[in-house]
């Protein structure tokens, strides 16, 4: 009886280190992901940055009575 417990023990511990190492591949490709989604929204503020100093310099530009 203690020999098929433990190997009953055995078999889940293997199927939740197996579950475990799943959910760890897929917070891996997650985190990919997150990292891909980061930068483009870094390189997007960086252009609205930009353009934003644009508008800003062309509306100062403008103010001062120049034309465009």
């Amino acid at each position: 009886m203690a020999v098929s417990s433990l190997l009953l023990k055995s078999s889940s511990f293997r199927e939740s280190e197996e579950a475990i190492i799943g959910h760890c591949s897929d917070l891996e490709a997650l985190v990919g992901r997150l990292e891909a989604v980061t930068t483009r929204l870094e390189e997007v503020l960086s252009q609205a940055n930009v353009l934003g100093l644009h508008e800003i310099s062309l509306d100062l530009y403008r103010r001062q009575g120049n034309p465009d």
